[in-house]
Formats: C-alpha cells, sequence, structure tokens
C-alpha cells in the first residue's frame, strides 16, 4: 500500500471527509454519517473533487478528514469523525481509541483492500435528500 502523505497543508476551518464515491460501503457511510449530524458540522467530497479542488493525487485506500489543520487517516479518520459527532459516537470513538493503532489500521485496510469484492461498487449516483445537498458541495467549507 502507498504512503499516506502525513501533510496535505490544506486548513480546513469546517471539518471535510474526504471519501472513496465509487465504494458502495463508503457511500452508505457518508449517507449514515450525512443522518446524524444533525448539527451539520461536517462536509463530504469525493476524492475525485478533492484532487480537482486541492490540484494534488490522493492514497484512494483511505478515509481522510481534514480538521483543525491536521489530516487524519484511516482509523484514526474514523474515531475523529466520532468525536466530532459527539453524544455516544464520542465515547465509542475514546473506547476504540485504546486499541492499538497496529490493529485498529489493519483492520481498516483489510477491509479497505476488499471492499469493492465484498460491498461492490456504485454502479449509479444516489442522489442524496435535496435538504443533504448542500453538505457535499466543497464550496461550502473554507479553505484556505
Amino acid at each position: 500500500m502507498e504512503a499516506f502523505s502525513k501533510d496535505l497543508q490544506i486548513k480546513a476551518t469546517t471539518p471535510i471527509v474526504i471519501f472513496d464515491i465509487e465504494c458502495l460501503l463508503c457511500n452508505k457511510a457518508i449517507k449514515w454519517l450525512l443522518q446524524r449530524d444533525k448539527a451539520e458540522k461536517l462536509m463530504m467530497i469525493s476524492f475525485d473533487a478533492a484532487e480537482q479542488q486541492f490540484n494534488l493525487p490522493l492514497n484512494r485506500n483511505s478515509i481522510i478528514l481534514l480538521y483543525d489543520n491536521n489530516t487524519y487517516y484511516q482509523s484514526d479518520a474514523v474515531l475523529k469523525i466520532g468525536q466530532i459527532l459527539g453524544g455516544k459516537y464520542y465515547y465509542l470513538s475514546k473506547i476504540c481509541s485504546r486499541l492499538p493503532r497496529i490493529l485498529r489500521d489493519g483492520i481498516y485496510n483489510l477491509i479497505a483492500r476488499y471492499r469493492y469484492k465484498i460491498f461492490g461498487k456504485v454502479t449509479a449516483c444516489e442522489i442524496p435528500d435535496e435538504s443533504l445537498m448542500h453538505r457535499l458541495k466543497i464550496q461550502s467549507a473554507r479553505i484556505e
């Protein structure tokens, strides 16, 4: 697996989740996040749109979270998203973060490697509820 660039040099004042739009599992996860993020803390963007917006190639084997001048990958990104959501997800993230990163990322990498074989690819664009569309546009997030 490619090494991740640990510093995308992007300052995000709003947490931005970068995801694989072709992955069915990833799409379901983003839909799940949109439904549970009632405070609208998170913005979502696909890898293709992010590469175009930020003019750099991204490793597509991990969800990426840009937040508070940091870049999070793999299980760290998932756990940080849980903390941002708050409530029971905050506590679940704190508990899971006690597991060694090598174990968390090992499980993450295994799922990521076989995600298309297990869950499949998106064959048609699933348009989210109209009330959620504004959260999928990167222009809504302030990028410096």
